[in-house]
């Protein structure tokens, strides 16, 4: 799954449980376009980075139990030449236009 489209689902999951307003897990993965199943795996996912998440059979939607936020920061930058050898692992490495592209063998 390509990097902004899992953070984008994230932090909609985020926003519908923080809300209380995610309807069923059918109703949720309807909504995000996923399989039940995956949406589980997000789910476990979250809980796993310690969200407080129940579900509430009653309301038919996620919760939190306490308070909770989700911050997710991206940084970009370019390498010096020894950063670039010393996170080689294996590939090769070249400077093309400013970007970093790595090629395996």
């Amino acid at each position: 799954m390509k990097l902004f489209e899992y953070i984008d689902r994230i932090m909609l999951i985020h926003k519908l449980i923080k809300e209380s307003n995610t309807g069923s897990p059918e109703d949720l993965s309807k909504t995000l376009h996923i399989s039940p199943s995956r949406l589980y795996v997000f789910i476990d996912e979250l809980k796993l980075l310690g969200a407080p998440i129940n579900y509430s059979r009653k309301s038919r939607s996620y919760f939190y139990t306490q308070k909770f936020e989700v911050h997710i920061n991206l940084d970009f930058k370019l390498l010096s030449e020894q950063e670039i050898q010393e996170i080689n692992a294996g590939f090769f490495s070249k400077i093309n236009n400013s970007l970093l592209f790595l090629e395996s063998e």
